[in-house]
């Protein structure tokens, strides 16, 4: 990062702060307009800006590279008349103040030659110090920034072809670009070039002060070939690693008068672990990558990438092609690299045609943008290609009804979401389908994919219109909100799925059937919510764990006996044909509402348990409930049950909530002098006293009684003693 000295009057009006809120406004604008209006090449230098800003942590102004290469954003601060500061927007003039500190600097001054084939020197910085100074926007004190970091240079340069003028640097720079299949590499050394529109970076530049006309550079999928003289084959895709390249330049460098050596270019190279294609998510690297300096005095210099000014970061989550940049005092490298979706998008070609941009990979076409009006689409192929994968949000919120696409295997999320007229989808070789594909399209009856589907994201049909799906063999987990809310929905086939999503079939209140079930482990939270007519077709008797409201309302289902490990409130809520229940000894804490309105008439609570919370069991049929010695509280409302008449309790028991029990008809069985002896007493209900491993019947109201009392001593085990 370059250093800069200031004053305080220029501290104390501009800083980092400025900036980043001058390129965010910039990003907003963009943004805010029409697709086809929007400048996403400026909306890309503006983030790669807000990345460099981010990492200047001194706040030294970071070097305004990606902006000052932006013909679109130079010609922002031009004005066609006079004004004054207050009439300048904000990104105006933090352009202004932006581009005049970076001018200031050697570094940028030399990336700038290297990106435009001008000087920034000349262009901007003498123009915009005389028009600030003209406008009144700053005065000469303002205006003296000077760099600590421009190396000491002795002698002017005499060998280029024009002199550089006194308020310039002569800079050298080497252009590193990705690799074609020819290894020759066309070298520039101040010689005009016809070529203004190169299309690929494949290839090592070398400026030696003097302006080139190849001003364009852009980053289009298509590889051409440079050896020296024009090559038809434009569309080469084949990457080749170049040799290792020392760039020499055509005339003898300057020295010092005391013959001390002077850096005459960077020599780049990278092996195969270097990469130039990422996919989405991947964090950048310059593993693999070799730069060494070379001097005057044919010496070879190392240069560890952290001794440089290099691109640290760039946005791995969307579809683009950037360059990086690599500073190393007067010689800057460049690298293209690109960005890519998936392992299956990893470097494609970039196209378009009148209706559709896609991507070109070794699969297929990979669509990302529709840019038509029909109704009906077939896409089967594209540009005689077939089609693989419809990306994101393709077609979402598209007045279509009917689509064919029979290549594609994959479709990626929001592909054809909001399309609420869409009545067909034939896509008989999908595998991979994203979150909320087909999302609210409510006309949507019957979803086609293949046999072999192996991936479902969230809310696939959420709110859509299907009436049946039937999953495959490869989908162990039925993913959240797959169905949710889908009000037509009357067949399921889970075919062996374990586990069931959150919301997966929430409110799908004409769901019947639903088959596959005996292997069903898992339900989450919501997964069968309000599903008050659905029936499983074999019972699930391997099913362990009910999240949130899982089966709440699930009034027609038939579980045959479950063992619990796990279930959260309300689980199986008013769950009528639930009537057999084991809880094991990991559920320390039976939550609220778990099994209420159950008809339960067959409990076993395993040691281990410790509270039952409140309504945990209200309304169910049991009649008799032995308590586990590790239970510690019951809630309000816990066992209330108008059919329980006989309840053990343990003597660690020391916490019972208000109308725990429904106390008529009600015996407790508890310890002598134990919290449940006294609650029972106190609450008028018939209690018999546990007392050495058996009980001594005794009716509420009464004198505690000793082995001598009528009625005498009932063992435990149920026979006389």
């Amino acid at each position: 990062m370059a250093h800069i000295d200031m004053n305080t009057r220029i501290i104390d009006n501009i800083n980092n702060d400025n900036i980043a809120a001058a390129l965010n406004y910039m990003i907003d604008s963009e943004l805010s307009k029409d697709v086809s209006q929007m400048n996403t090449a400026l909306i890309d230098e503006c983030v790669n800006a807000l990345l460099e800003l981010e990492s200047d942590k001194d706040n030294n102004f970071a070097l305004m590279i990606p902006i000052i290469s932006s013909k679109e954003y130079l010609k922002m601060i031009q004005p066609k008349k006079a004004i004054n500061w207050k009439d300048i927007n904000v990104f105006t003039r933090a352009a202004l103040i932006a581009a005049l500190l970076a001018s200031t600097t050697l570094t940028v001054n030399a990336a700038y030659e290297v990106i435009t084939g001008n000087k920034l020197l000349d262009d901007v910085s003498n123009s915009l110090h005389s028009k600030l100074v003209d406008w009144g926007l700053i005065d000469d004190e303002m205006s003296e920034i000077l760099p600590i970091d421009t190396p000491h240079i002795k002698e002017e340069p005499t060998t280029v072809q024009e002199a550089a003028t006194d308020d310039s640097e002569e800079v050298k720079t080497v252009r590193l670009k990705k690799p074609v299949a020819s290894k020759n590499i066309e070298q520039f050394n101040g010689v005009d070039d016809d070529n203004e529109e190169t299309t690929t970076h494949h290839y090592i530049e070398q400026f030696n002060g003097d302006d080139d006309d190849d001003e364009e550079t852009t980053t289009k999928p298509a590889i051409e070939q440079f050896n020296g003289e024009d090559d038809d084959d434009e569309e080469t895709t084949t990457r080749r690693k170049p040799e290792p390249t020392t760039v020499t330049p055509a005339a003898e460098p300057t020295t010092h008068s005391d013959e001390e050596a002077v850096l005459i270019s960077l020599e780049a190279d990278y092996d195969d672990s270097f990469k130039l294609d990422y996919v989405y998510g991947e964090a950048l690297s310059y593993d693999g990558l070799t730069l060494t300096a070379n001097y005057s005095d044919g010496s070879r210099k190392n240069v560890d990438i952290k001794d440089t000014n290099h691109t640290e970061s760039v946005n791995m989550n969307v579809t683009a092609d950037y360059t990086l940049r690599i500073i190393y005092k007067t010689c800057v490298v460049t690298i293209d690299i690109t960005v890519r979706p998936d392992d299956d998008t990893r470097g494609a070609q970039v196209c378009e045609n009148e209706l559709y941009d896609y991507m070109l990979t070794k699969k297929g076409v990979y669509i990302t943008k529709y840019k038509g009006d029909e109704t009906n689409i077939d896409i089967d192929k594209l540009d005689g290609e077939p089609v693989f994968a419809i990306g994101a949000g393709v077609y979402s919120g598209k007045n279509i009804e009917h689509v064919t696409a029979e290549n594609a295997q994959k479709i990626f999320a929001n592909a054809f979401k909001d399309c609420v007229n869409l009545e067909t989808c034939y896509t008989p070789r999908a595998k991979y389908i994203g979150n909320s594909a087909f999302e609210n399209d409510v006309k949507l009856k019957h979803p086609v994919f293949s046999n072999d589907l192996s991936y479902l994201g969230t809310a696939v049909y959420k709110n859509s219109g299907i009436t049946e799906i039937s999953l495959t063999e490869n989908i162990s987990e039925v993913p959240d909100e797959l169905c949710e809310n889908c009000a037509d929905l009357a067949s399921v086939n889970l075919l062996g799925a374990e586990a069931v999503g959150k919301y997966a079939f929430s409110e799908c209140t004409s769901l019947v059937q639903v088959s596959g079930t005996d292997v069903l482990t898992k339900a989450g939270d919501f997964a069968f919510y309000n599903c008050k007519s659905a029936e499983f077709t074999e019972k699930p008797s391997k099913l362990t764990a009910a999240g949130d409201n899982a089966f709440a309302y699930c009034n027609n289902i038939d579980f045959g006996k479950l063992y619990i490990t796990e279930v959260a409130p309300y689980g199986f809520l008013y769950c009528h044909k639930l009537t057999n229940v084991e809880i094991d000894g990991r559920v320390s804490v039976i939550p609220e509402g778990a099994f209420r309105g159950c008809h339960i008439d067959t409990l076993k609570l395993n040691e281990g348990v410790s509270v039952i919370d409140d309504t945990a069991f209200m309304s169910i049929n049991i009649t008799e409930v032995h308590l586990p010695s590790t239970l510690d509280k019951i809630g309000t409302y816990g066992l209330y049950s108008t059919r329980l008449r006989d309840l053990y309790c343990p003597r660690a028991l020391n916490s019972i909530g208000s109308s725990a029990f429904y106390k008529t008809r009600l015996t407790m069985h508890v310890y002598k002098n134990s919290y449940a002896h006294t609650y029972a007493y106190e609450n008028n209900i018939k209690y018999v006293i546990i007392e050495d491993g058996h009980e001594i019947v005794q009716l509420q109201g009464e004198d505690d009684v000793d082995d001598e009392t009528p009625g005498g001593i009932i063992n435990l085990n149920g026979e006389d003693d």
